[in-house]
C-alpha cells in the first residue's frame, strides 16, 4: 500500500509573491497610464497579471482589494481619500436677469464709493467638475474636487485622463506653491461618443456630460483613459506662495498661459453695465455652437486687490456674480403676495402661485426678493408670470407676460409699518432694501426667524425645533429669547397641541444635548447680520474665547481673512449692545459650553484630514460630545460607512456599520483607543 503525501505549502513565500506582483505590475501601471510611457510588452503585463490571478484562485485568503486583478489600471475610487482645501472652493452667487446684473453692479460702486465703471472680466461658466491643481515648485503634487468646498476627494491618480495638464509648470522660477482652480469637462462630440460606447458594451448612459465627466473621474476604463476625453481649463487661484500674486485676474489667466496650464479664450475685460449685459447676450447665441457644455457667464472684477478688499459671504466671493441661462422655466398665475419677515428684519415679498409643475417638483411660491425687483420687472397681483427652477434655488419670477394681464390685477407696495408689530418700515442699502426697524423683542417674527435659526442643523442643532415647534412655543409665550430654549419643561411642551411624551422627551433631551457644542456653532448661532458659517469659523479661529471676541477692534477684524468692511462693522455693532452681551451671559448661565484646547494654535488640525463613523453606545462620552470633540481637532463625522472612512468608533451593541466597516478593512477603534487618540488635546471650557 502506498499513500500519496501532499507537498506543503509555504505560505510565507507565496504571501511575498504575491505581494511582489502587486508592486510591480503597479509600477508598470503608473508608467503606463499617468505617463504614457510603458517599460514592459503588453505580453509581459498579461503574464504578471495571469500569474498573480491564478494564485488568487488557488488560495482565496492572499486576495485583497487592492489587488490589481479586482480592477482595471489606476485606481481613484478605491484609494482617494478628502483633500482639507487651504483655501475654501466657493460656489458663486447667481443672476438671472438684466436687473440682477445691475443690481450686483450697483451694491459693487455703492461699497467701493465709485464714481466711475469699474473693470470687470466676463468669462464663461463652464458645466463641469471644479477641481483644484496643487503645484509644489512647479510640479503637481495633488489633484482634488471641490466636494462641499471645505472638503474635496483626492484624485491625484486620475490625472492622466485629463488632456494637457502638465505635470511640471513651463516656468523657470516656479513658486513654492501654486494652487490653480480649474474645471473639467468633456467635449459634446466625445460626450455622443462615449455613451454609444457605453451603449455597445451593454451599460447605463451618463444624462448629461458634467455627469460623465464626474464618472469618468472615478472609474477608470483603459479605452477612455487612452483616448483622453476629459479636459480642463484654469481659471482662478487658491493659495500662493513664493511670489507676488498678478494685479488682474485678466494678467492671471495669461501667466497660466505661458507656463502651460489651459485656459478659455472666450472671456473680455470690460466697464459698464451695458457692456456685461452684452457679453450674456453673445454668449447665450454662441453657446449653441461651442464644442462644451456651459451653463451661463461670470463677471469678476478684475482687479485682485479690490477682490480682496470685498472680501467673502459664508459660500460665495462678493466681488463676482454668475448669470446663468434659464433652463427650467413655466408659465402660472400670482395668486397673491405676502412678506416675509427674516432674522435682522429684512422684508421679502414672496409670491403665492398657482400651482404649477417644474421638472418633477410643484411650485407653490417664489421670492420677489424686494420691492424694487417687482417695479423693474413690473409685476403685479394676478399677473400670469414665467417661474423659473433652477436645480435647489428657491424659484424666482423673471418676467411678467403683459398681453396675458387681467383687467383686475392690482399692484403690491410693501406698507409703511410692520404688520406684525406696527414698527416703522425703512430702506437700507440705497433704498433697496425694506426692513422693519423694531428688534426681535418688538416683532415676533423676527424673534420666530431667530430663534429658527438658532436652533438649526448648522447652529445649535437642536433636533424637533424647527419652524412649526417654534412657533408654537413663541405663540404660547413660553419662549422670548435663546435661553428661553433652555429653560423648558416637560409641562410646557405638553400644553402645545400634538405634543405627545414620546416628543416632548425627545425635544427636551436635544436641547440638554445642545449645550455641548463648538464656538464657530455659538457664534453662527447668534444670527449676527452677515456671519455666515464660514465667517463664524473665521472668527472662532481668531479670537479662540469670548473674551477676546469682546474687545474685538475694528482693525483687529479687517485683518482676518475674508471678513470684509460690511460684516465688520455689523460685528462690532452687535457684540457692543448691551442687550446682546446680556444674552450672551445668560447663555452661559444656562450651561451652554465647547471643548476648547488651551493649546489650539498646535493640535487644531491634529485630526485633520480623518473621517469618524461610530455605531454603538458609548461609556465615556455621550455621542454628541465625541462628536465636538472630533470637530474641535479638525477631523470629520459622517453617519455611513464608506471607503473614505478612516476610523469606525465602536461602542457597546455595535449596529450594520461594524460589518460593513470590516469589509473594507477600515480600522476599527473601541472606546479606550478612540480615549487614547484624543486624550491631552481638548479640555472643557465653559464660555
Amino acid at each position: 500500500m502506498s499513500f500519496h503525501v501532499k507537498k506543503k505549502i509555504n505560505f510565507s513565500k507565496l504571501s511575498f509573491r504575491v505581494t511582489e506582483l502587486k508592486k510591480e505590475l503597479h509600477r508598470h501601471n503608473i508608467a503606463y497610464y499617468l505617463y504614457d510611457n510603458p517599460i514592459i510588452s503588453d505580453n509581459k503585463y498579461d503574464q504578471l497579471l495571469f500569474e498573480l490571478k491564478k494564485i488568487e484562485e488557488k488560495y482565496p485568503e492572499l486576495l485583497t482589494k487592492d489587488s490589481l486583478t479586482q480592477h482595471v489600471g489606476l485606481v481613484g475610487g478605491e484609494n482617494s481619500k478628502y483633500v482639507h482645501h487651504t483655501f475654501k472652493m466657493m460656489s458663486l452667487d447667481n443672476g438671472f436677469s438684466d436687473e440682477d446684473v445691475i443690481i450686483f453692479n450697483k451694491r459693487i460702486t455703492n461699497e467701493l464709493k465709485l464714481t466711475k465703471n469699474i473693470e470687470y472680466i466676463a468669462e464663461l461658466k463652464f458645466d463641469g467638475i471644479a477641481v483644484n491643481l496643487r503645484y509644489e515648485y512647479g510640479y503637481l503634487k495633488q489633484a482634488s474636487t471641490r466636494g462641499d468646498g471645505n472638503i474635496g476627494e483626492n484624485i491625484t491618480t486620475n490625472i492622466h485622463i485629463i488632456h494637457k495638464i502638465p505635470l511640471v509648470l513651463n516656468i523657470k522660477y516656479p513658486p513654492e506653491l501654486l494652487e490653480v482652480r480649474c474645471e473639467v469637462l468633456i467635449y459634446k462630440k466625445d460626450f455622443i461618443k462615449l455613451n454609444k460606447y457605453r451603449y455597445h458594451l451593454g451599460l447605463k448612459k451618463f444624462t448629461n456630460p458634467r455627469n460623465a465627466a464626474a464618472g469618468i473621474l472615478r472609474q477608470l476604463n483603459p479605452k477612455i483613459n487612452k483616448n483622453k476625453i476629459l479636459h480642463f481649463f484654469a481659471h482662478g487661484v487658491g493659495e500662493l506662495r513664493g511670489m507676488n500674486m498678478p494685479s488682474s485676474h485678466s494678467e492671471l489667466l495669461n501667466w497660466y498661459q505661458k507656463i502651460g496650464l489651459s485656459i478659455c479664450g472666450e472671456y473680455s475685460v470690460l466697464s459698464g453695465v451695458n457692456k456685461l449685459i452684452e457679453f450674456y447676450k453673445k454668449i447665450n447665441i454662441k453657446r449653441f455652437n461651442l464644442p462644451y457644455e456651459i451653463d451661463g457667464v461670470v463677471y469678476k472684477i478684475n482687479c485682485l486687490s479690490t477682490q480682496k478688499k470685498l472680501g467673502f459671504t459664508s459660500r460665495a466671493p462678493r466681488f463676482a456674480l454668475a448669470y446663468k441661462f434659464l433652463s427650467k422655466e413655466a408659465l402660472t398665475k400670482i395668486k397673491a403676495i405676502n412678506i416675509q419677515i427674516g432674522r435682522t428684519g429684512i422684508i421679502t415679498p414672496v409670491a403665492l402661485l398657482k400651482p404649477v409643475l417644474i421638472d418633477g417638483i410643484t411650485i407653490t411660491r417664489a421670492t420677489l426678493h424686494n420691492e424694487s425687483e417687482i417695479y423693474r420687472k413690473n409685476i403685479q397681483i394676478g399677473d400670469t408670470v414665467v417661474v423659473h427652477r433652477s436645480g435647489n434655488v428657491i424659484p424666482k419670477i423673471t418676467s411678467s407676460i403683459l398681453s396675458l394681464r387681467p383687467n383686475d390685477s392690482k399692484i403690491f407696495k410693501i406698507p409703511n409699518i410692520c404688520p406684525i408689530c406696527n414698527s416703522k418700515i425703512i430702506y437700507i442699502e440705497s433704498n433697496l432694501i425694506a426692513r422693519c426697524s423694531g428688534s426681535w423683542i418688538e416683532c415676533i417674527a423676527q424673534r420666530k426667524a431667530g430663534l429658527q435659526h438658532f436652533s438649526s442643523r448648522k447652529a445649535m442643532n437642536i433636533i424637533g425645533l424647527g419652524k412649526k415647534m417654534i412657533e408654537k412655543l413663541v405663540n404660547a409665550n413660553i419662549v422670548v429669547t435663546a435661553v428661553d430654549l433652555y429653560k423648558i419643561n416637560f409641562k410646557n411642551l405638553l400644553r402645545l397641541d400634538r405634543v405627545s411624551n414620546k416628543l416632548a422627551n425627545n425635544i427636551l433631551l436635544a436641547i440638554q444635548k445642545s449645550k455641548l457644542t463648538t464656538f464657530s456653532r455659538f457664534i453662527y448661532a447668534l444670527g449676527i447680520r452677515h456671519v455666515g458659517e464660514t465667517t463664524a469659523k473665521e472668527l472662532a479661529n481668531y479670537f479662540k474665547n469670548l473674551e477676546c471676541m469682546f474687545k474685538a477692534t475694528e482693525e483687529q477684524l479687517l485683518n482676518i481673512p475674508k471678513i470684509g468692511s460690511t460684516t465688520v462693522k455689523a460685528f462690532i455693532k452687535f457684540i457692543n449692545q448691551p442687550l446682546h452681551r446680556l444674552l450672551i451671559s445668560q447663555l452661559r448661565d444656562v450651561g451652554i459650553y465647547w471643548l476648547n484646547n488651551p493649546n489650539t494654535k498646535g493640535n487644531k488640525n491634529y485630526l485633520k484630514e480623518k473621517i469618524f463613523v461610530f455605531t454603538g453606545s458609548l461609556y465615556a462620552f455621550k455621542r454628541n460630545e465625541a462628536i465636538i470633540l472630533i470637530e474641535n481637532l479638525g477631523g470629520k463625522v459622517v453617519n455611513f460607512i464608506s471607503k473614505n472612512t478612516n476610523y469606525l468608533v465602536k461602542g457597546q451593541k455595535p449596529g450594520k456599520k461594524l460589518e460593513k466597516a470590516i469589509k473594507l478593512n477600515i480600522k476599527i477603534l473601541d472606546e479606550k483607543n478612540f480615549v487614547k487618540i484624543v486624550k491631552g488635546f481638548s479640555t472643557e471650557t465653559k464660555i
